[in-house]
Formats: structure tokens, C-alpha cells, sequence
């Protein structure tokens, strides 16, 4: 970080903030945001429900809809199973 005077890593988003703004930066970021107790990201508070849904669950994967790169990983993994089961 590149801000003169001590840092210290908040608790929420474990981003670098300078101590003297530390307290409210936290509070700010405990009232909004939330780990994801699946996979420790850092996630909206509002959207929580449906990370969980999109990233974690046992949804079979060509009915969910999401356009980050781990659903399309899972997606090319399925296909990828697909294949392979077809031409054996």
C-alpha cells in the first residue's frame, strides 16, 4: 500500500486500510459485507444467498446461470465428463 502512516488488514474485506480510518472502514464493511462461510470470498451481504446458491451448491450445473469464471470451469468440466462417457 502506498499510503504513509501505519496499516493494519481489515477483518471483512482484508483489504489494507490506514489505522486512523480502521474502525469506521470495518464497521462500514461488517454492516455490508459478509465471508462466505463456504469459500471465504468476500461477498455482499444481499447477494450471500445467491453466491451460495450459484458457486456452492449441489444445483446440477446446466440449469444454474451465472457468468463467473468458476461456473464456467464447472460447466467445461460437466461437458468435459459429457464427452468422455459418450465416446467410451
Amino acid at each position: 500500500m502506498d499510503i504513509k502512516g501505519s496499516s493494519s488488514i481489515c477483518r471483512t474485506c482484508r483489504k489494507e486500510v490506514l489505522v486512523d480510518n480502521l474502525a469506521l472502514h470495518e464497521s462500514h464493511c461488517g454492516r455490508f459485507l459478509c465471508l462466505c462461510p463456504d469459500c471465504g470470498e468476500t461477498v455482499s451481504r444481499e447477494q450471500l444467498e445467491q453466491h451460495r446458491l450459484e458457486e456452492h451448491s449441489q444445483v446440477p450445473i446446466f440449469t444454474k446461470k451465472s457468468n463467473t469464471a468458476a461456473a464456467a470451469r464447472a460447466r467445461e468440466g460437466a461437458w468435459q465428463e459429457i464427452a468422455e462417457q459418450v465416446n467410451a
